[in-house]
């Protein structure tokens, strides 16, 4: 009918039993009047990345109502300092991430249980300190100067303790306190440990690398290509066979390599996939290299 999904992903049982993630990419071939003849796709083994992408999904998640719980506690917290200051008192105890005050010399005056933890200090190295004087990094100490000047600031990356010398990566917002009918007080900053958020993001990429890195170390010809016929991944093997630069492959699609009889072969294998959803075939053809000599080669289609 011409309609076909480009990509998409499902689960299937695997001979020993195991559950494994595959996802196909197609593209719908047209004939010269636009009719749709056939699909060509391939089809890939993403299980390690499915594992990774919902394991960081499920940390993203728990992340974000971390952050909206944080977000409102904040609110919470500033007005409280004004009129409810025993209730900020039971938030600042229980909350379970790091709250810290700080007057407007940049001296820490207050911090909870989760912060001191976070840090890896005890009260006393942590109370007291000068953040302008001892903290290192550049861009706390600009978060700080800019709370104290009545903006709100959310920053987020590498911190290195000072105090206790644990390294981990951390979100924190920083605000001016200022309560109602009160002059200036200082600022207070919310903080997040997101270091296991960011290792899974980490591995998600070395998974993706990997993948990369196998394509691009076999011998066999490799390539994707998108709706309209073009090459949009192709490995060093597939331009050796095909006789291409690497920059060149970008300008050149599936018919700039097969002559009509050929294309007409493998736009059927492509069409049979979308009427049956078929296993992948072996396909014997010929193909043109760059320099007009031509090559037979097989190939396995999906």
């Amino acid at each position: 009918k011409g309609n076909l999904l480009p990509e998409y992903e499902f689960k299937i049982i695997h001979k020993s039993g195991d559950e494994r993630w595959v996802q196909f990419r197609n593209v719908l071939i047209r004939d010269l009047n636009e009719n749709p003849v056939a699909i060509e796709g391939i089809g890939t083994d993403i299980t390690e990345l499915k594992q990774v992408e919902m394991a960081l999904a499920k940390q993203n998640e728990r992340l974000d109502e971390l952050v909206a719980e944080r977000t409102s506690k904040l609110q919470i917290v500033s007005e409280a300092l004004g009129e409810e200051k025993e209730r900020y008192r039971l938030i600042f105890n229980t909350a379970p991430i790091g709250i810290f005050h700080y007057n407007s010399d940049g001296v820490v005056t207050e911090c909870n249980q989760v912060c001191f933890e976070m840090i890896g200090a005890s009260r006393e190295k942590l109370i007291g300190l000068n953040i302008f004087e001892i903290v290192k990094n550049e861009d706390l100490i600009k978060a700080v100067k800019n709370s104290l000047s009545g903006k709100t600031v959310h920053t987020q990356g590498a911190y290195t303790s000072v105090t206790g010398g644990r390294k981990f990566y951390a979100m924190a917002d920083f605000a001016p306190v200022m309560p109602a009918g009160e002059k200036f007080q200082g600022g207070i900053c919310v903080v997040r440990d997101i270091t296991a958020n960011i290792q899974a993001k980490k591995a998600l990429a070395k998974s993706e690398k990997k993948y990369r890195t196998i394509l691009e170390s076999i011998e066999d010809g490799y390539y994707e290509l998108d709706l309209f016929g073009s090459f949009t991944f192709y490995n060093d093997a597939m331009c050796r066979i095909l006789g291409y630069e690497r920059d060149a492959m970008a300008e050149t699609g599936i018919r700039q390599v097969m002559d009509a009889e050929n294309s007409h072969k493998i736009f059927q294998i492509f069409d049979m996939f979308q009427q049956t959803d078929n296993e992948a075939k072996s396909f014997d053809g010929e193909i043109m290299r760059k320099d007009g000599s031509r090559r037979f080669v097989e190939a396995s289609v999906s």
